[in-house]
Protein backbone atom coordinates (compact mmCIF):
# COMPACT_ATOMS: atom_id res chain seq x y z
CA UNK A 1 0.00 0.00 0.00
CA UNK A 2 1.34 3.38 -0.77
CA UNK A 3 -0.03 6.81 0.68
CA UNK A 4 0.20 10.21 -0.39
CA UNK A 5 2.09 12.52 1.18
CA UNK A 6 0.84 15.78 2.32
CA UNK A 7 4.15 17.53 3.26
CA UNK A 8 4.63 18.45 -0.10
CA UNK A 9 2.69 21.51 -1.74
CA UNK A 10 0.39 21.26 -4.71
CA UNK A 11 2.64 24.08 -6.04
CA UNK A 12 6.14 21.86 -5.94
CA UNK A 13 4.76 18.67 -7.24
CA UNK A 14 3.07 21.18 -9.96
CA UNK A 15 6.66 22.46 -10.77
CA UNK A 16 7.83 18.93 -11.04
CA UNK A 17 4.64 17.95 -13.18
CA UNK A 18 3.47 15.69 -10.98
CA UNK A 19 -0.31 14.80 -9.78
CA UNK A 20 0.76 13.85 -6.63
CA UNK A 21 4.02 12.34 -4.46
CA UNK A 22 3.45 8.87 -3.13
CA UNK A 23 5.75 6.98 -0.30
CA UNK A 24 6.20 3.81 0.73
CA UNK A 25 3.96 2.51 3.82
CA UNK A 26 7.10 1.82 5.62
CA UNK A 27 7.61 5.84 5.87
CA UNK A 28 11.24 5.54 3.76
CA UNK A 29 12.00 9.01 2.92
CA UNK A 30 11.73 10.17 -0.61
CA UNK A 31 13.68 11.83 -2.94
CA UNK A 32 12.16 15.00 -4.44
CA UNK A 33 15.63 16.91 -5.89
CA UNK A 34 18.52 14.16 -6.92
CA UNK A 35 21.89 15.39 -7.66
CA UNK A 36 22.24 17.03 -11.02
CA UNK A 37 24.14 19.03 -13.17
CA UNK A 38 22.06 21.34 -14.89
CA UNK A 39 23.23 21.45 -18.51
CA UNK A 40 23.92 24.37 -20.70
CA UNK A 41 20.85 24.41 -22.92
CA UNK A 42 18.70 24.54 -19.42
CA UNK A 43 20.80 27.69 -18.63
CA UNK A 44 19.93 28.92 -21.52
CA UNK A 45 16.08 28.17 -20.82
CA UNK A 46 16.57 29.54 -17.48
CA UNK A 47 17.97 32.67 -18.71
CA UNK A 48 15.38 32.87 -21.45
CA UNK A 49 12.89 32.15 -18.79
CA UNK A 50 14.52 35.59 -16.58
CA UNK A 51 15.09 37.77 -20.18
CA UNK A 52 18.55 37.23 -19.06
CA UNK A 53 21.20 37.65 -22.02
CA UNK A 54 23.98 36.02 -21.01
CA UNK A 55 27.99 35.82 -22.21
CA UNK A 56 29.24 31.98 -22.69
CA UNK A 57 31.38 32.83 -19.74
CA UNK A 58 28.58 33.30 -18.17
CA UNK A 59 26.59 30.78 -18.85
CA UNK A 60 29.14 28.24 -17.86
CA UNK A 61 29.70 30.26 -14.62
CA UNK A 62 26.19 29.91 -13.78
CA UNK A 63 25.82 26.33 -15.36
CA UNK A 64 28.33 25.10 -12.20
CA UNK A 65 26.98 27.47 -9.64
CA UNK A 66 23.11 26.60 -9.94
CA UNK A 67 24.02 23.33 -10.30
CA UNK A 68 25.80 23.34 -7.01
CA UNK A 69 22.99 24.79 -5.14
CA UNK A 70 20.27 22.00 -6.50
CA UNK A 71 23.18 19.24 -4.88
CA UNK A 72 23.15 21.17 -2.01
CA UNK A 73 19.49 21.15 -1.40
CA UNK A 74 19.39 17.50 -2.58
CA UNK A 75 22.02 17.13 0.27
CA UNK A 76 19.26 18.39 2.89
CA UNK A 77 17.16 15.98 2.21
CA UNK A 78 18.81 13.31 4.00
CA UNK A 79 18.35 15.23 7.01
CA UNK A 80 16.25 13.90 9.49
CA UNK A 81 12.88 15.97 10.17
CA UNK A 82 10.61 13.49 11.59
CA UNK A 83 10.98 15.46 14.86
CA UNK A 84 10.21 18.48 13.79
CA UNK A 85 7.02 20.25 13.81
CA UNK A 86 5.50 20.93 10.64
CA UNK A 87 5.38 25.22 10.37
CA UNK A 88 3.40 27.18 8.34
CA UNK A 89 4.48 30.46 9.70
CA UNK A 90 7.73 31.27 11.63
CA UNK A 91 5.76 34.37 13.78
CA UNK A 92 4.49 33.25 17.65
CA UNK A 93 0.38 32.98 16.96
CA UNK A 94 -0.44 36.19 18.66
CA UNK A 95 1.80 38.96 17.01
CA UNK A 96 2.72 42.01 19.18
CA UNK A 97 0.99 44.71 17.96
CA UNK A 98 0.21 48.12 19.56
CA UNK A 99 -4.02 48.72 19.61
CA UNK A 100 -4.69 51.21 16.49
CA UNK A 101 -5.28 54.87 17.55
CA UNK A 102 -6.52 57.46 15.28
CA UNK A 103 -4.39 60.46 15.36
CA UNK A 104 -4.55 63.89 13.49
CA UNK A 105 -3.01 63.76 10.05
CA UNK A 106 -1.34 66.68 8.10
CA UNK A 107 -3.27 69.40 6.55
CA UNK A 108 -3.21 69.99 3.22
CA UNK A 109 -1.33 73.28 3.27
CA UNK A 110 1.34 71.27 5.35
CA UNK A 111 1.38 68.05 2.66
CA UNK A 112 1.72 70.28 -0.24
CA UNK A 113 4.36 72.58 1.43
CA UNK A 114 7.41 70.58 0.08
CA UNK A 115 5.75 69.52 -2.70
CA UNK A 116 7.58 70.25 -6.21
CA UNK A 117 4.67 71.91 -7.91
CA UNK A 118 0.96 71.72 -6.55
CA UNK A 119 -2.21 73.28 -8.28
CA UNK A 120 -5.85 72.54 -6.59
CA UNK A 121 -4.92 71.53 -3.51
CA UNK A 122 -3.31 68.47 -5.15
CA UNK A 123 0.11 67.28 -6.01
CA UNK A 124 0.95 67.79 -9.90
CA UNK A 125 3.53 65.37 -11.71
CA UNK A 126 3.92 64.81 -15.27
CA UNK A 127 1.71 62.32 -16.96
CA UNK A 128 3.22 58.57 -17.24
CA UNK A 129 2.49 57.48 -20.82
CA UNK A 130 3.95 54.30 -22.57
Amino acid sequence: MVRQCQNVPALVRGWLGLKSLKIPPDGTPFVIITPMTLTLQEVEHIALLARLELTPEEKERYQAQLSDILDHVAQLQALDTSQIKTTSVVQPPMARLREDEALPGLTTQQALQNAPSAEKDQFRVPPVLD
